[in-house]
């Protein structure tokens, strides 16, 4: 285990396999979006990294929209169910399909999904649900069974899909929330400008409070990513049963495995803690049962 104890504005570099990425901030980032069907092996390295390549919150050209929208009067709300529209009125648009579907959406430009489409292997479809309360959001869940998309906010995107009781929640503006490609995965973001992925894998866990944070468990089963607090970080994944958690501003927690040479590299059982601020954990990657905790202003890594 290496320990490195210094005092600094911004954690030092994080170490994902052979690449080395630098943990900044989150303010003016460049955006990715990766929906769960993009969701592939090969893409590992990429969401491994530090929040600013890890995130993927709607782009804040959105506001704009949002103003120019705003000009609209009267009510913005869609309710359909069961695959016919209950309720239209003013911009929002929702869509169900299947036995037991809901979708509402109450916003300017809003648009709430519950389909049951595309699941090859559910032996059970719909009960879908998908609820918006905000301007310019987006709340998606279908693919699959009992999934359940919620965004309370403005700009914000939700998505439950390929596969079943998968939950997505958004509470804030400009976030991203994406659980699916796996059964009982769980995405929650609170705050503004975040970002969590529960994906390709089941009964995985990502949750962020805070703001410019990011929360990523994927490629796994059974893996647990927890932020609280702002410009950080926590990444499980790549292998099962691993655990990052971070507490704390401007610090980063990695559990489990990594990409070498383009290739996933698993690692299993490994448990990461970084409290800050200005904390950085790495905790196997690759490797299994390996354990790092670092404090306030402190790198650690194991092995």
């Amino acid at each position: 285990m290496n320990r490195v104890s210094e005092s600094r504005d911004q954690p030092t570099s994080t170490r994902v396999g052979d690449a080395v990425k630098s943990t900044p901030t989150m303010h003016g980032c460049n955006v990715i979006r990766v929906g769960a069907l993009a969701i592939t092996l090969g893409i590992g390295a990429a969401m491994t990294a530090t929040p600013a390549v890890a995130s993927a919150t709607p782009s804040d050209s959105n506001a704009s929209n949002a103003s120019s929208s705003a000009v609209h009067t009267g009510p913005n709300i869609s309710v359909s169910t069961n695959g016919v529209t209950r309720v239209q009125k003013g911009t929002a648009t929702a869509i169900s399909d299947g036995k037991g579907s809901i979708a509402v959406a109450h916003g300017i430009d809003s648009t709430a999904v519950a389909g049951n489409t595309r699941c090859e292997v559910c032996t059970v479809t719909g009960h879908n649900k998908a609820i918006v309360n905000g301007n310019n959001s987006t709340a998606v869940a279908s693919d699959g069974s009992y999934n359940t998309a919620i965004v309370k906010g403005d700009n914000s995107e939700a998505r439950a899909d390929n596969g079943s009781n998968n939950t997505a929640a958004v509470i804030g503006d400009f976030g991203y929330a994406s659980a699916g490609a796996g059964n009982n995965n769980t995405a929650v973001v609170v705050g503004d400008h975040d970002s969590a992925f529960a994906l390709v894998g089941s009964n995985d866990t990502a949750t962020v409070v805070g703001d410019h944070s990011a929360a990523n468990a994927f490629i796994g089963s059974n893996d647990t990513a927890i932020v609280n607090g702002d410009n950080s970080s926590a990444f499980a994944g790549i292998g099962d049963n691993n655990s990052a958690t971070t507490i704390g501003d401007i610090s980063h927690a990695s559990a489990g495995g990594t990409v070498i040479d383009g290739a996933n590299v698993f690692g299993s059982n490994d448990t990461a803690s970084a409290t800050g601020p200005n904390s950085v954990a790495v905790a196997g990657q690759p490797g299994d049962g390996y354990t790092a905790a670092a404090g306030p202003n402190e790198t650690v890594t194991n092995p």
